[in-house]
């Protein structure tokens, strides 16, 4: 008479059976979402260099009304405002598509060394005598490269605020900062008005008390005069 062997797995065996099952099961799961998570960055990111380029050529083709020194008006649905102090602009866009979905935007205008005088023709700034200025409390301040204020008159008046610049082989110590901003010897001066955001024009009086010649540049906001 044959016996049949009827011998099967161990408790242990189906244990061990399981949790290599377990572990190859969760590798696959890990690796599906991972390719997900992936592929969704993958989206983002291309999405966010498409978003991008578009803000790109809307900016190229602003009107310069849409620009001022305190904001950029790229599109209704992006408004830059200006960090205080810096040539930066920050603002956030909001996907029309999907309205829980925003985009940092930021801007940074970097001024180069050149600029057009009134025949269009570049001029180059580099050797020039630099100063800036800023509006605080209707108060017009001209500061010179190491930030020391060189010359400074209220826009709170009835008539056209009136800023004095004069060349002179000896300066004046006058003890105090006026509306006169007095130079030396200096060849070239650029004055960056970027900053005057005040509603009003502003008239500039140039005075020479030496003979050579010398030129005088100012920025207005953003573009070069």
């Amino acid at each position: 008479m044959i016996k049949k062997d009827k011998k099967g797995f161990s408790l242990i065996e189906i244990l061990v059976s399981l949790a290599i099952a377990s572990i190859i099961v969760l590798s696959i799961t890990q690796l599906i979402i991972n390719m997900v998570k992936f592929n969704k960055k993958s989206e983002d990111r291309q999405q966010t260099t498409l978003v991008g380029q578009q803000i790109v050529e809307e900016i190229k083709n602003l009107d310069s009304s849409n620009i001022s020194s305190s904001l950029i008006k790229i599109s209704d649905d992006l408004i830059l405002n200006r960090v205080e102090n810096s040539n930066e602009y920050k603002g956030i866009l909001t996907d029309r598509n999907n309205l829980s979905k925003t985009y940092d935007v930021a801007l940074t205008l970097n001024y180069e060394n050149q600029g057009m005088n009134k025949n269009n023709e570049k001029v180059n700034i580099e050797n020039a005598i630099k100063f800036k200025s800023e509006v605080i409390n209707e108060v017009l301040i001209i500061k010179d490269e190491n930030n020391n204020e060189v010359a400074k008159l209220s826009l709170n008046t009835n008539e056209t605020p009136k800023l004095i610049i004069e060349r002179r082989t000896e300066l004046n110590n006058k003890g105090k900062i006026d509306n006169t901003l007095s130079i030396n010897l200096e060849d070239e001066v650029f004055i960056d008005f970027s900053n005057y955001n005040f509603n009003g024009s502003l008239d500039v009086y140039i005075y020479n008390y030496i003979e050579s010649e010398f030129t005088v540049y100012a920025q207005n906001q953003i573009t070069q005069i």
